[in-house]
């Protein structure tokens, strides 16, 4: 087992036999679910040859300290985590389907997420569609670490890959009025790219049914952005210390600015 509750500020623990999470006491989780190998396949570059009832990785959605759910939920956020199980999946690291987000109550924007690694490391694919079905206008690569922030901008969808042997632990916060769109990537085989080791050499490697991809663009994470609320060590005490930090995650266009200067890029209408 390892012990969690340093990094996320609640009592978790980390079984790397069974990849799984045990949570103590006092602690609610509102909804688990798992994502085996028969619902990935329609985006997965391979066919894998592990059986299709093999776990890929488990969604602890709604996680949160009793004393703390009716004010998380008067904030209308939702406090999560990812287990993503080690592995290959054919040529691909193991990965979530990816998705993108609803349209926001700002009725332009979709809802961002904000993320930290609490075990192992992470490869984001973040994508942002074109103005034709097919066309992608924008690719990014976000790579972070244990104790390490991501924010997923609005009108950008989003797949997460286990590039290492072992177990990876993300915690998010999310509007909870946000739903995912999984169809919108898996109507094209996966996101624009696969990320794959072959020969002990890691690539990427366009997905061939979208119409146009633009060069992968990788964004360093700025410990100095204001999206990364790194005067709060743990995510999980961002919303107890500061309660409307997070209010962008539910109305984007109040933080437009910090995230587009956040990804580089202007954010236009979907």
């Amino acid at each position: 087992m390892v012990d969690l509750t340093s990094s996320s500020g609640l009592p978790i623990e980390l079984d790397l036999k069974n990849n799984e999470l045990h949570f103590g006491d006092g602690i609610i989780v509102w909804t688990t679910k798992k994502r085996l190998v028969r619902e990935m396949k329609k985006v997965l570059l391979d066919n894998p040859s592990i059986p299709d009832d093999t776990c890929l990785y488990f969604m602890y959605d709604g996680v949160c300290r009793e004393k703390d759910k009716n004010f998380i939920t008067s904030k209308r956020l939702r406090y999560d985590l990812t287990l993503i199980c080690p592995g290959k999946l054919g040529r691909e690291f193991v990965k979530t389907a990816g998705h993108y987000h609803s349209i926001s109550e700002d009725g332009v924007l979709s809802y961002p997420e904000l993320y930290e690694v609490l075990y192992g490391e992470v490869h984001f694919i973040l994508q942002k569609v074109g103005r034709a079905e097919g066309k992608i206008a924008d690719l990014l690569l976000i790579r972070a670490g244990r104790g390490e922030r991501v924010m997923v901008p609005p009108n950008y969808g989003h797949v997460a890959i286990n590039p290492l042997s072992e177990p990876l632990v993300l915690a998010n916060w999310i509007a909870d009025d946000c739903k995912p769109d999984y169809e919108a990537i898996a109507g094209f085989g996966g996101a624009a790219l696969f990320e794959i080791k072959e020969e002990g050499k890691v690539n990427f490697i366009q997905n061939k049914n979208y119409i146009s991809v633009p060069s992968l663009r990788e964004v360093k994470i700025l410990s100095t952005s204001p999206l990364q609320f790194n005067d709060i060590p743990l995510l999980y005490e961002i919303l107890v210390k500061r309660p409307d930090a997070l209010d962008c995650l539910w109305s984007p266009r109040i933080a437009i600015e910090e995230f587009e200067d956040y990804i580089k890029r202007k954010i236009k209408k979907i």
